[in-house]
């Protein structure tokens, strides 16, 4: 369970490796999982001591000062949103935005693809399903299912909005994260499960892409819910320009789908925007971890409307 009292962090005295730069980032990004389970929520509140003083600057460990292109965008977004290898370095996080949705149709295509040979493999179809969402969640780290816990712990609390901020930042899991991932966890092993064949590795594609979407729309939006703090530069970044160069990607995929893209990118601002509203009421402005939650809740949201609204219903 969560306490009252607020996590005594301690500086980090590790090495300046991709991990520990993603965890440096983590709080007011989109969260951090870059190393898993309890030992990973233990050393963020090690990183969470600088947070301040690195400010607007996400300029991460060892990254050059220099205008951001295209490729180095692309492997900012890739470096800060899964495991994936990416070459050596580290890249600021304000020339990612515009590439979040490509990084998640890139990992919405694995799973497709993961998809298809253990279907070749004739694996028990709730195995491979239960398969397939462990490997979205290996290969980003588990990155928003930690914004996910982070945002139950602090919205179903009855608190003050400015407590609530308080608890996300403790690293410790309490009740209402835990059992708020296990919902969508389930949710999500049963969605892909009953997704059509005719549709399925198409959403398993989607899903991420419109995940990712999201994340961006919510930035661009809602203000942001700290002063200051790691998070600035992403919400600084999401402007309405690249909101628009973010969404040409994921509604070109949904208009590619058809009928049931359009309805999964439909029900994705729906949700997104939806679930936008309600956080503002509990807290003064969204924070990465909030993200995070939204990113997990519309991947859910995409899978469930391919296996309860697009299943065909037998007839009567």
């Amino acid at each position: 369970m969560k306490h009252e009292g607020h996590a005594d962090p301690s500086p980090d005295a590790g090495g300046e490796t991709r991990e520990r730069a993603k965890a440096t980032l983590r709080e007011d990004s989109v969260t951090d999982a870059s190393h898993g389970a309890g030992d990973d929520r233990a050393a963020r509140a090690n990183d969470t001591a600088g947070e301040e003083s690195l400010g607007g600057n996400a300029l991460l460990p060892g990254a050059k000062s220099a205008k951001g292109t295209p490729l180095e965008g692309f492997l900012a977004a890739l470096q800060f949103l899964t495991r994936l290898p990416v070459p050596d370095g580290a890249y600021r996080l304000e020339t990612a935005v515009a590439w979040f949705p490509v990084v998640g149709l890139l990992l919405g295509g694995v799973l497709a693809l993961a998809d298809l040979g253990l279907r070749a493999l004739t694996v028990a179809p709730l195995v491979e399903s239960t398969l397939l969402v462990v490997l979205l969640l290996a290969m980003t780290g588990a990155l928003h299912a930690d914004g996910l816990m982070d945002t139950c712990d602090a919205v179903f609390c009855h608190a003050s909005p400015e407590r609530r901020l308080e608890i996300m930042r403790d690293p410790r899991a309490g009740a209402f994260g835990v059992v708020g991932l296990v919902c969508i966890v389930a949710l999500k092993i049963a969605a892909v499960n009953a997704l059509p064949s005719a549709l399925r590795p198409q959403l398993l594609t989607l899903a991420p892409g419109l995940g990712r979407w999201a994340i961006v729309l919510l930035a661009t939006i809602f203000p942001y819910g700290r002063a200051v703090g790691l998070g600035s530069p992403l919400k600084s970044a999401a402007t309405p320009k690249a909101l628009a160069i973010a969404s040409i990607l994921p509604l070109a995929a949904c208009a590619v789908v058809g009928p049931p893209g359009l309805a999964a990118g439909a029900l994705t601002a729906v949700t997104a925007l939806g679930l936008g509203r309600w956080l503002m009421r509990l807290l003064p402005g969204l924070t990465g971890d909030c993200y995070g939650a939204a990113c997990e809740v519309v991947e859910t949201v995409v899978w469930l409307s391919g296996g309860l609204v697009l299943l065909p219903r037998p007839s009567v």
